[in-house]
C-alpha cells in the first residue's frame, strides 16, 4: 500500500511527503523508519509527543 501511494504522488510530481506518529507507540516509529522515513521534528500535544518523520521520492 505504501509503494502504491509512493509510485503515485511521483507521478503526480511529489517530492516528498511526512507523515506523524505518537511518541509513544514504538512500533510505529521502527516502521517508519525501515521504510525509508528520517525523523525531522516533534510537537507537544496535550495527549503526548507527535513525532514528525520525512520521506524524499525518487
Amino acid at each position: 500500500m505504501i509503494g502504491f501511494l509512493e509510485k503515485r504522488l511521483i507521478e503526480l510530481g511529489f517530492k516528498s511527503y511526512v507523515t506523524s506518529s505518537e511518541e509513544t507507540n514504538p512500533n510505529t516509529k521502527k516502521f517508519f523508519l525501515d521504510l525509508g522515513f528520517v525523523r525531522v521534528g516533534d510537537l507537544n500535544m496535550y495527549h503526548g509527543n507527535e513525532i514528525f518523520y520525512l520521506k524524499k521520492l525518487q
